[in-house]
């Protein structure tokens, strides 16, 4: 992640802890960090130039990390809501579907700020269910390119759109000690490329139609308080 990347990061959390701060006494305050499984879901074969080479190729997940802050607001019994301001890499592995050139590869690295909205149903037991909507910000693009003949680094922001829009599920725990686990799939539903057939031809950038996607493992920690219950609630609560 690049140092400007990681101001904005800076910005975001910034701006969620000021938010925590006006907000209610019951608001709780966490961080978290964890792994993200990143693709780029392909709507069609999708094209790319290497060594001057057109070639349809394959996308694979890759393996990044996610870390951010995260508020809970308790909206009704154990109905909860979760902003949260994370930053994320994400992207794809990517190689010939055909084999053109052996050793011929490109990896994806996009740098975002996401914005997860969730909605949170808190069980007995401290585990709980959310889903809700994801906004993201793009910070940063650019494909790592490798093959038998060149190894080289385009810088390619200018190739993607710079907001995208998705959809959370995930299931979470949440120890009587405030530290917790979570897992996560993310859906994004924008288009986020911009390469045009032209643009392709000159740099590296896939020609087609893909979206963000991401299976997330996280750790938090919660401060304050832990307010879950665990036992059942007594009949008639």
């Amino acid at each position: 992640m690049t140092l400007t990347s990681l101001r904005k990061c800076q910005t975001a959390g910034l701006f969620i802890l000021l938010f925590g701060h006006t907000a209610s006494a019951q608001v709780k305050f966490g961080v978290k960090t964890g792994l993200t499984f990143a693709e780029m879901l392909a709507a069609k074969s999708q094209t790319a130039n290497i060594d001057n080479i057109t070639m349809n190729m394959i996308n694979f997940p890759r393996t990044n990390i996610h870390a951010g802050v995260y508020f809970d607001i308790p909206l009704y019994k154990q109905l909860h809501l979760q902003p949260e301001a994370l930053c994320n890499n994400q992207g794809s592995n990517s190689v010939p579907r055909y084999s053109y050139t052996i050793g011929a590869s490109e990896t994806y690295k996009f740098n975002y700020v996401n914005f997860p909205l969730l909605l949170k149903w808190q069980f007995p037991y401290h585990a709980y269910i959310a889903t809700g909507p994801q906004f993201g910000l793009l910070l940063d693009a650019k494909i790592e390119q490798g093959s038998q003949a060149t190894n080289k680094t385009y810088h390619v922001k200018d190739q993607y759109k710079s907001n995208d829009f998705g959809w959370v599920w995930g299931v979470g725990y949440l120890s009587p000690i405030n530290l917790g686990i979570d897992i996560r799939y993310n859906l994004g539903f924008t288009d986020i490329n911009k390469a045009t057939a032209a643009s392709a031809a000159t740099i590296p950038v896939q020609n087609g139609r893909f979206r963000n996607s991401g299976l997330q493992l996280g750790i938090f920690f919660q401060f304050g308080k832990n307010r879950i219950q665990t036992t059942s609630p007594a009949p008639g609560d």
